[in-house]
């Protein structure tokens, strides 16, 4: 049985905390047992920085994010 695909999408001045929360919960928490499949979807190319200097590199692009049964924006950078 094939396990869910987890999307999780990632951008310029990223929250390091809100984009680690999921990669935990969805990550591989049962080392002998597959739950989700995560991947890291970059919203632009290129490297993308956190505030805090952290960078997050993906070559899977949000275009691709229907293949996804689970997509998650942990944060934004702009509410408005």
């Amino acid at each position: 049985m094939a396990v869910p695909l987890v999307a999780v999408v990632a951008f310029n001045h990223f929250s390091p905390f809100h984009s680690s929360v999921p990669c935990i919960i969805f990550g591989d928490l049962l080392h002998d047992q597959k739950l989700f499949e995560l991947k890291i979807y970059a919203e632009e190319s290129g490297p993308l920085l956190s505030n805090e200097g952290l960078s997050v590199q993906s070559s899977l692009s949000v275009e691709e994010l229907a293949r996804a049964d689970i997509i998650i924006v942990p944060s934004w950078r702009d509410p408005a």
